[in-house]
């Protein structure tokens, strides 16, 4: 059951006091609704009367402005919905809340949430949504928390309590939900981002002082005692869990004064550390009546642990600190888990700090290991799919749905026999398949996917409980005991693995704080959470870590859920390791990412008919290194839904990801779903059927296009030859690597960069380009010159850099304009972040042609649907295999020649312009240097490169931002010149421009595009 309120209920408390607002008594009418008992369709209106327009003061249905309407249509499919709150006129509807509404007989209302957040999807300008079953109502965030956060108050309490009134009322009303009008920002919106905003001062503040109190112990437990390092970070973590868990218990009234005694035997003279020893031994063996026994592991015996001195000021510093805070309202469980997992990095630094290793927070375990911490909303989205979507096919397999459920009479007739018998036999036989589900994560971090798990399953038992209840079942009494259930599922269900020792105990910690409570023992999870190397299971690869499933586990699961470490080849792994994988690993080809071979494990590790869901980068959908892997899938797997998680998925992290569910069951005509994020939302795409995978070349998942962009690709593609076989395309160099050149560049040679110069040092010394100092039909030389050789790591042969060539850089633009690329007959070197096309002996094809070919919309288009890296909001970027496929139109020399002036037209004015603002940066640099401050230099910002682009009055502002103040004579005398200059380079851009469209007009013709594809390639977004 998920325990994470809207809004913080102390922070509510405090908003309320402060507010003005008086809620008059309305008890009445909520006793009334209490003991209501009719169906839904017969209460709907009724209750929607009551409660919002009588309690809560929204106009109902009139001539004029009303603000309740309950016979809403949404705009996207005409679904009606039960209500909706906002401005309404007979003209407009402006809709800012959405209110779903069923009977009493929907006891659990985390059924209908859904649905009442598919509403919001289809509402424009949504921003609550209300659920309720006429007992329960509740209030979300459309944004903030989404379906993972709500405020919830029943008509009982809200009939016995004025506070609840009133805390009702100051979030529903209508004058703080949605405003005074249209235009206002809603009150309760407001509230709402300031509470965020508090939880996450709190949250820094809390981990810094913790993170700092950690390092403190460390240290003094090094100093006082003979121990490892490990040892004291070990023993150090041992302390702050288990006080953690004695806080959060106190604060939820698990235990009574957990730190009385050990005040009181301090007030005796005993020693603090003693005293808290005794404590620890009390929660471990339970010491009535005011600390029952705890067990399950994190209180047991450890020797070295009791051995330890530790200082008694930083232990009063420790608990003073965590007495700060409340472990319910301030540092609530889901916080804990975001703490948890940033221990993870802080650790790793800590370790190598006391090694006086040099630690990059980059190359922590979070880069190392490939941890990332997964938003909740998508952790909660897989495992619905993955766990709810395994069961749902066991209730299929059941027929349960293929039963009606009959009516049960509240008063029975001792002969009544129970029309429902066969549907409760089939629940009970489903009741089985949950108790012996089996859901693994492999990689579990800090335990976020089965702590979602354990929800998802603990919620499946008593929406079991109610249903047979609802169905007249007499021995349902028994099937739900909360004891009984939740150790069940942390024994029988719940499975995780992970190659840090930190993470494993952190899961354990994660898992306890929410099973923890007033009456039961600790569920031991020794079986169940282990520590080791789940893609390895050879000890001479892997030592003490190596994971052996079938020993371990000796069985196989239902389910596998979890975001795996994303660990490429080129980030250290080691060559045995790699051998390694690619004798284990089917999927395992000349280039190996962790990723990659965890949803090969997956499939390894459930059953057949079994499920899995995934988040994983999107690269492996179309790159050439993932084939193995694809086919694997489709030979093997009906794949679900694939959802695209547009932008970052994870807090500073630059890595797109893709949501991938499949079952082990191979369906020739399976249909996939494909997705969209929008926000925190997935909204379906459109449905391809599995097999036109099968069809595409490398058996690439092309999930960003759709039939109609096939069609127009394949047509694009038609009388074209690939690039590859018109000219030759070559990598750039790599000018430094340790171990690499002649003589072989050392580490500092590498930080160095040892063969650069600003300077033409001497004639094997050339001008030298990096990506950035590509652009479209032109290059910006960045000054920098490189000594070439053998001395380099990958030097090339020298015919790359000489000569005729286009230079198109890696990354790449903006759509439509995605290729950036030059031509140049001089030298210039450059990196791997640039990409060569040279002319091909016996081809008749013009490198002008070619590039303005490649400049082109059309190219674009084709770039952008048709390559795997190409879809990526954060660098996305052209690889040379893909460049070495694109489709370039057969022309004679005389087609070829319009296209060939028509680029060097733009290599001309590009050149032009560039000069010319170039020189004129030149210029103001060199006039208003000596105005700046002795101790500063100018600095050459964006805005100032391109000048040409700014108004005067905004150029003033940049020179201002530098230091540089004129005299208004200055001013006056300088804006002429400025204004002139300006308008010269804009003529310029505007030829350019011009000169840009024809080109892309001439390819659209060569192409045989019409103006509906034009628009098309245009449109695409």
């Amino acid at each position: 059951m998920k325990d994470v309120k809207l809004i913080n209920q102390n922070f509510l408390e405090k908003k309320l006091k402060e507010s003005k607002e008086q809620a008059q008594d309305n008890s009445t009418i909520f006793l009334k609704w209490h003991n209501d008992n009719r169906k839904e369709e017969a209460i709907q209106s009724d209750f929607l009367n009551d409660i919002f327009g009588k309690i809560l003061g929204y106009e109902i249905e009139t001539d004029k402005e009303y603000n309740l309407d309950k016979e809403y249509k949404t705009q996207k499919d005409g679904t009606k919905v039960d209500g909706v709150l906002g401005f309404f006129t007979k003209e407009s509807k402006n809709v800012k809340a959405v209110v779903e509404l069923k009977g009493k007989n929907t006891n659990n209302l985390d059924e209908i949430e859904k649905q009442a957040f598919e509403y919001r999807d289809k509402i424009d300008g949504i921003e609550f949504v209300i659920t309720s079953n006429t007992e329960e109502i509740r209030l979300y965030s459309a944004k903030s928390g989404g379906r993972l956060k709500y405020q919830s108050w029943t008509m009982l309490e809200l009939s016995q309590s004025i506070e609840k009134q009133k805390e009702f009322h100051f979030l529903l009303s209508k004058q703080n939900l949605i405003g005074i009008d249209k235009n206002a920002i809603s009150n309760t919106k407001k509230l709402i981002e300031e509470d965020i905003k508090r939880e996450d001062e709190i949250k820094a503040k809390f981990y810094k002082e913790y993170k700092d109190l950690r390092e403190e112990f460390v240290k003094d437990i090094l100093k006082q005692n003979q121990v490892s390092n490990d040892d004291a970070i070990s023993k150090t973590q041992k302390l702050l869990d288990r006080l953690l868990f004695v806080r959060f218990c106190e604060d939820n009234n698990f235990i009574t004064k957990p730190f009385e005694k050990v005040d009181f035997a301090k007030q005796l003279g005993f020693p603090l550390w003693d005293s808290m020893k005794q404590l620890f031994i009390a929660i471990d063996k339970g010491n009535p009546p005011h600390i029952h026994k705890f067990n399950g592991g994190l209180f047991a015996t450890d020797e070295l642990f009791d051995s330890l001195k530790i200082s008694t000021n930083l232990l009063e510093k420790l608990i003073g600190f965590l007495r700060l805070y409340h472990f319910k309202n301030d540092i609530s469980v889901h916080i804990l888990g975001h703490i948890f997992e940033q221990s993870i990095t802080d650790l790793e630094a800590l370790k190598a700090g006391l090694t006086e290793e040099n630690f990059d927070k980059k190359q922590g375990k979070r880069k190392k290991d490939g941890i990332f911490y997964t938003p909740e909303y998508i952790t909660k989205y897989i495992v619905e799919e993955a766990v709810g979507g395994w069961l749902n096919d066991r209730k299929n397999e059941l027929e349960i749905d293929k039963i009606e459920p009959q009516e049960v009479p509240q008063i029975k007739s001792k002969k009544w026999i129970n029309p429902n018998a066969e549907l409760i036999n089939k629940y009970k036989q489903y009741a089985e398949k949950l108790k012996q589900i089996k859901v693994l994560d492999p990689a579990c971090g800090s335990g976020a996917f089965l702590v979602e798990v354990f929800h998802y399953l603990e919620n499946e038992w008593l929406t079991l409980s109610e249903t047979l209840k609802k169905l007249g079942d007499i021995d349902e009494s028994g099937l739900f005991n909360y004891k009984t259930i939740y150790k069940s599922i942390l024994q029988n269900n719940i499975y995780g693995v992970d190659l840090n020792h930190e993470s494993v105990q952190i899961t354990k910690l994660s898992l306890w704080l929410k099973t923890a409570n007033l009456n039961d023992e600790l569920t031991t999870l020794d079986n169940n959470i282990k520590c080791g190397n789940s893609l390895i299971d050879d000890p001479e690869i892997a030592g003490e870590k190596a994971f052996k499933w079938e020993e371990e586990f000796p069985f196989k699961f239902d389910v596998v859920v979890g975001n795996p470490p994303y660990v490429f080849a080129r980030e250290k792994i080691s060559q045995e390791v790699k051998d390694f994988y690619v004798g284990r690993y089917k999927s395992a080809q000349y280039q190996v990412n962790t990723y990659l071979l965890f949803i090969e494990q997956a499939l390894n590790l459930i059953k057949i008919s079994g499920s899995f869901g995934l988040i994983v980068p999107n690269a492996w959908l179309m790159v050439q290194s993932a084939k193995n892997l694809r086919e694997l899938l489709l030979k093997e797997c009906s794949i679900k839904n694939i959802v695209n998680l547009t932008g970052e998925s994870f807090e500073n992290v630059s890595v797109e990801t893709i949501i991938i569910h499949a079952v082990k069951i191979c369906s020739k005509n399976n249909a996939v779903n494909i997705l969209e994020k929008q926000n925190d939302k997935f909204i379906q795409s459109y449905i391809v059927n599995q097999s036109s995978f099968e069809e595409n070349e490398d058996k690439s998942f092309k999930i960003f296009i759709n039939d109609n962009n096939n069609i127009l690709l394949e047509k694009i593609q038609q009388s074209t030859l690939a690039l590859s076989e018109v000219v030759n395309v070559k990598a750039g160099l790599k000018a430094y690597e340790s171990g690499k050149g002649m003589p072989k560049q050392t580490a500092e040679d590498v930080t160095n960069r040892i063969y650069d110069y600003t300077y033409k040092f001497d004639e094997g010394t050339y001008k030298y380009l990096e990506g950035k100092d590509v652009l479209r039909y032109g290059l910006d030389w960045s000054g920098t010159w490189l000594k070439y050789g053998n001395n380099l790591a990958a030097p090339r042969t020298f015919e790359v850099f000489n000569g005729k060539k286009i230079i198109i850089r890696e990354i790449t633009g903006q759509y439509p304009k995605s290729i950036i690329a030059t031509y140049s007959e001089d030298v210039y070197l450059f990196n791997m972040s640039n990409i060569a096309v040279l002319p091909k002996e016996g081809s008749d094809y013009d490198l002008r042609y070619i590039l303005a070919i490649l400049n082109s919309s059309v190219i674009s288009y084709y770039f952008r649907l048709n390559t795997p890296k190409s879809i990526r909001q954060m660098f996305p970027k052209i690889i040379l295999q893909d460049l070495a496929k694109f489709p370039i139109k057969k022309a004679s020399a005389q087609e070829q020649q319009p296209f060939i002036e028509k680029a060097q037209t733009m290599l001309t004015l590009t050149k032009q312009l560039n000069e010319k603002t170039k020189a004129f940066v030149d210029y103001f640099v060199g006039k208003f240097k000596a105005k700046l401050p002795t101790d500063k230099k100018l600095k050459l910002t964006r805005n100032l490169e391109n000048w040409h682009t700014l108004d005067f009055a905004d150029f003033m502002k940049e020179l201002n931002k530098q230091k540089i103040v004129l005299f208004s004579t200055e001013e006056f005398d300088f804006k002429p010149l400025f204004e002139r200059e300006k308008q010269a380079c804009n003529e310029l851009q505007s030829q350019i421009s011009k000169t840009d469209a024809e080109i892309d007009k001439m390819v659209y013709a060569l192409y045989g595009l019409s103006e509906e594809e034009i628009s098309v390639v245009e449109g695409l977004v």
